[in-house]
């Protein structure tokens, strides 16, 4: 965990022996004492929802990422970040399968904005995470920004974005060179000249 600024997490929420949720997260140090992390997973039992079990297990799981943060020697956690489908990239066909598979994913967008998760603004599209996967282009980045200048400003400064999609990228969705890969020198590129 010390060495390569990295901790994964499983977190699961139970009733009795029960499972009703879980949430995969991960947290990531970047360089000049910057570090964020991610939910990658969210998930809560269909007969669970509406009933605060997703809250409970975003706010637990930032909880544990603000730790991470400490305990690796950084000042604080800077923000988390996600990925979410949103029904305005998505075909039809896309939808039906969402709904059918997992939920709504208009349904979706509005929990994750109603946490203060918000959409970043450049086109990102998650590349191919191994050999023979397509990337995928209904997906929106979203932050929940704790930088006090962050939250005060209603922006995360270009630069900052830049390395933070970067380690992103690289640690998080394992492209192991960022800047050999199309689709993420576009969003790098893309980013750095919103300076």
């Amino acid at each position: 965990m010390r060495l390569n600024t990295s901790h994964t997490h499983l977190v699961l929420a139970k009733v009795k022996e029960e499972l009703i949720g879980g949430a995969l997260i991960e947290f990531l140090g970047c360089e000049n004492q910057i570090c964020f992390g991610v939910i990658w997973y969210l998930v809560v039992s269909p007969n669970k929802r509406k009933k605060g079990v997703g809250t409970f297990l975003v706010e637990k799981s930032i909880n544990i990422l603000k730790r991470d943060a400490i305990v690796l020697g950084y000042p604080y956690l800077y923000g988390v970040f996600d990925e979410v489908n949103t029904a305005s990239k998505m075909t039809a066909e896309q939808i039906v399968i969402d709904r059918r598979d997992s939920m709504d994913p208009t349904l979706r967008e509005q929990f994750w904005e109603n946490r203060g998760f918000h959409v970043i603004g450049f086109n990102y599209v998650q590349p191919p995470c191994e050999k023979g996967m397509e990337p995928c282009f209904y997906l929106n980045l979203r932050c929940l920004p704790l930088d006090p200048n962050w939250v005060e400003s209603k922006s995360i400064p270009s630069a900052i974005m830049k390395t933070i999609l970067y380690k992103f990228l690289k640690n998080g969705i394992d492209i192991p060179q960022p800047e050999k890969d199309l689709l993420s020198i576009q969003m790098l590129n893309e980013i750095g000249s919103n300076s």
